[in-house]
């Protein structure tokens, strides 16, 4: 959300609206950021702020989100996809835990702000046996899924994408290069 405000002076509720999130967010963030300026944190985070904006200006998302998130409130849509997936690469996972690890890798997004049938309150156990899940095993029904959405919804970009961040902008950055990975370097 910060990212999203970082230049702009759009008020934090539409900011949530348009990331799709509850409106109460709007509350958390603003609380985060009074924090970060009375525990003078804030120059760090500001200038990480600022230096996962310029690695994004030079390495634009090949992923548009927000158009995925309106894909993904088509249930239907999705479903097919991961049946798609499932057909080339079964697995022993219940559908309807597949289509959530799908709609969360496709869409970015989390599973507690999904379309209403498929939505798991984080504040349940069902939550948190959810996040123990590891969709590792079935990436290849998901890469399948994904391109049947490449062809039946015409969708561009992979799957996921991570952004790649530059190298840390001082000692108290609160971004720091750990290891490399397939996107980039990790946020540690």
């Amino acid at each position: 959300m910060a990212l999203a405000r970082l230049g702009t002076t759009r008020d934090w509720t539409d900011i949530c609206t348009d990331l799709r999130l509850p409106p109460s967010y709007a509350n958390r963030i603003s609380g985060l950021i009074q924090h970060s300026r009375r525990t003078a944190t804030w120059p760090a985070v500001l200038a990480a702020l600022e230096q996962l904006m310029t690695g994004l200006q030079q390495h634009p998302p090949p992923v548009d989100y927000q158009d995925r998130r309106t894909l993904g409130d088509d249930l239907h849509l999705i479903t097919d996809a991961v049946l798609a997936g499932q057909r080339r690469h079964p697995s022993p996972v219940p559908v309807q835990t597949l289509i959530c690890q799908f709609w969360e890798r496709f869409t970015g997004g989390d599973i507690a702000y999904a379309p209403t049938q498929i939505q798991i309150d984080p504040a349940t156990p069902a939550y948190t046996a959810f996040r123990r899940q590891s969709g590792v095993a079935n990436a290849d029904l998901f890469h399948v899924a994904h391109r049947h959405l490449t062809r039946t919804a015409a969708v561009e970009g992979p799957l996921t994408w991570r952004p790649r961040l530059l190298p840390p902008a001082g000692p108290d950055c609160i971004i720091t290069a750990k290891r490399p990975s397939p996107g980039g370097l990790e946020a540690g």
